[in-house]
């Protein structure tokens, strides 16, 4: 055998058995990844997506055709067997790298940074005791360490990318502004719910959106968050195929949770497949609900009050913020009070600027992610810590991302440019 081929096998297999380790979990508890479906309308997509990754990653070791490689649908976790199967039969590579397969990874379509959902998951967050799977008679058992491999990662990173391309859409045929949906501060919030791991479920939450009962019975109400299901379940958009199925079951039968204190409610939100469709839909949902019907017309009224262009464009980002707040302890309210208090600050303001400060002091817990960050949050306008924790404590998981990304140049990239750094 050619020696350049030779080495080349040798980084492949390495690669290959990389992405056979968890990145969260016991190697050996692989429920989750079995129970992925592999006629999933996502998943198909997701399918089509890693052929034309794995097409390219081969085309940069110098295999441009392969006649005998099978390119259909395979099965869940199917594409690594799909390596090994094109390793052997191609009995090598045309050139030699000193690259790994492994971080050749295609971004287009994926809305992170594959190295960034991969660090996110290997956070420990969440209760291991929650742990939870669903057999096939929608029974609930426990598991407290189940694998989350690459291609598992991968495979919700696209799905989670997916949802947010599906909103895009969505946002505009409702003619609601396409910022609601800060990609930056969703990343953290699901680094800080779950780690994106979709299966703990317990009183406080439900998968990886940490859904809870009020979030549902909000989102399926005719005045509040109906018309996002809505919206959903008529797009068009090739995003939303898989997402407005759901959409329009919950319609016709309101999902619950915690029905009777029973846990089998869990099921329709942990699933891989449409468990994390269903929590996806429902957190980024829950979003425009609170906007449109909670904070909307607040901010309009702090609007009038912030009198420089400096201001306005200083509330426009801390809006965002406010937002994310209402996942927290207390939802809206605590997100309506929020605003309340500001605009508070806003119209006895003496020798500072409240909207700007605030609006700086969290922005800065993404930019500097550092002691300094937490300083000047301290230091910002005086509002009661239980209006402030949730989101500072989300903001804050910059810092804990770094501990945990393996590449240095994009852990140096992280602290120089903030969170952002992970978005593609």
């Amino acid at each position: 055998m050619h020696l350049a081929w030779g080495f080349s096998i040798l980084l492949l297999s390495q690669s290959l058995v990389a992405q056979e380790s968890c990145l969260y979990g016991d190697p050996k508890s692989r429920q989750i990844i079995k129970q992925v479906s592999s006629k999933d309308p996502i998943y198909l997509r997701y399918t089509e997506f890693k052929k034309s990754s794995i097409e390219q990653t081969l085309a940069r070791f110098g295999v441009h055709n392969c006649e005998n490689c099978d390119l259909s649908p395979a099965p869940p976790s199917g594409m690594l067997q799909t390596l090994k199967k094109w390793a052997s039969e191609i009995g090598g590579f045309g050139h030699s790298s000193s690259k790994n397969p492994r971080n050749e990874r295609n971004y287009s379509g994926l809305l992170f940074k594959p190295e960034c959902v991969d660090a996110a998951m290997r956070i420990q967050t969440g209760n291991p005791k929650n742990g939870k799977i669903c057999n096939s008679k929608s029974q609930v058992l426990t598991v407290q360490q189940p694998c989350y491999d690459n291609e598992l990662a991968e495979l919700f990173e696209y799905t989670t990318a997916s949802a947010f391309k599906c909103y895009e859409s969505v946002l505009r045929d409702l003619e609601l502004p396409s910022q609601l949906i800060n990609p930056s501060l969703m990343f953290l919030k699901f680094t800080n719910e779950g780690g994106f791991k979709n299966h703990f479920a317990g009183p406080e939450g439900v998968g990886m959106g940490q859904i809870t009962s009020h979030v549902i019975a909000d989102m399926t109400l005719q005045n509040r968050g109906r018309f996002i299901l809505e919206a959903v379940s008529r797009s068009e958009n090739e995003f939303c195929q898989g997402f407005n199925e759901i959409a329009k079951a919950d319609l016709e039968k309101t999902p619950v949770l915690f029905s009777s204190g029973e846990s089998g409610t869990f099921c329709p939100w942990i699933s891989p497949s449409q468990g994390l469709q269903r929590n996806l839909l429902y957190s980024l949902g829950y979003l425009v609900n609170v906007w449109k019907n909670d904070l909307s017309s607040k901010i309009a009224e702090i609007e009038k009050i912030a009198a420089t262009p400096e201001e306005k464009l200083a509330l426009a980002r801390l809006s965002s913020f406010i937002l994310l707040r209402a996942y927290g302890p207390n939802g809206g309210k605590a997100a309506r009070d929020l605003l309340s208090l500001l605009k508070n600050h806003a119209q006895n303001k003496k020798n500072i600027n409240p909207i700007q400060t605030y609006e700086v002091s969290l922005r800065r817990n993404i930019d500097l992610p550092s002691e300094k960050g937490r300083q000047l949050a301290s230091r910002a306008v005086m509002i009661p810590a239980d209006l402030t924790r949730y989101l500072l404590n989300t903001l804050q998981k910059t810092e804990d991302l770094i501990s945990v990304v393996p590449q240095d140049d994009l852990r140096k990239h992280i602290r120089e440019k903030g969170i952002s750094a992970c978005l593609n």
